[in-house]
């Protein structure tokens, strides 16, 4: 066997292993992307299980507070009703004005309880509508989840068996190439993505840079496998047919 035909041989297998890369990368693609597809939905799920259990926590602190105020205020209020009843019973002005003047105290305490019973309980109405939102919006990721997880699963269970058949495929082609090219296109492919660029006129296809003349015409005579000068993957001259 001439090298020339050698070589037609070499390219031969190398153009059948880019065409299983080529495909195994579409592959790698598709699980890629139908496996980010429940990721992403799953952990939208949990982030949102993880608000609700803090919005949920802290709205009971909220309720329990209140709860707490409340109870203030009506403690407040009997206080008012015996300082009264001690002001009725003053035997002096002076008793009078110390049990007035404790009313004043009283009232304005309760003035300022009521007032931040207020605000609490507008509180808790904010945090019962985000609750209520978040568990719309969390029914809304678990349907969505539910309804994609089955066919998004077997989808990407027949992916990854066409991958393990494509990889065999792969081992089965490489075992045609003599180790050093099979070595030099591995280490081109991880490096470039694709190792393997055609020319039919001067120019190479895959980077699109003009080849200097007589590198064109070393390959023609196909006495060995080259690389392209500017991308460095393999490089070869394709005969176009009419």
């Amino acid at each position: 066997m001439t090298p020339q035909e050698k070589l037609a041989q070499h390219i031969q297998v190398l153009e059948a292993l880019a065409a299983v890369d080529r495909e195994l990368m579409t592959l790698e693609t598709q699980i890629r992307e139908g496996q980010g597809s429940l990721d992403m939905l799953r952990q939208e799920l949990a982030s949102l299980d993880d608000k609700l259990s803090r919005e949920r926590k802290s709205l009971e602190e909220m309720i329990q507070m209140a709860g707490e105020l409340h109870t203030e205020v009506r403690q407040m209020t009997a206080q008012i009703e015996r300082s009264k009843e001690k002001a009725s019973r003053a035997r002096n002005d002076r008793e009078a004005l110390t049990a007035e003047r404790e009313q004043d105290e009283l009232r304005r305490m309760q003035r300022d309880r009521e007032e931040e019973v207020k605000k609490i309980e507008a509180l808790i109405d904010a945090a019962k509508k985000s609750i209520g939102d978040l568990q719309n919006k969390r029914e809304r990721i678990h349907g969505e989840l539910t309804s994609s997880e089955g066919s998004t699963s077997s989808n990407l269970a027949e992916t990854r068996q066409q991958r393990e058949t494509k990889l065999a495929e792969r081992v089965e082609i490489s075992k045609k190439l003599p180790q050093p090219i099979f070595k030099r296109y591995e280490a081109i492919l991880k490096k470039k993505g694709f190792a393997l660029a055609r020319t039919t006129d001067g120019t190479c296809q895959a980077c699109h840079v003009a080849l200097p003349p007589q590198f064109f015409q070393k390959l023609l005579r196909r006495e060995a496998l080259e690389e392209c000068p500017m991308c460095h993957r393999l490089l070869y001259f394709y005969q176009e047919t009419p």
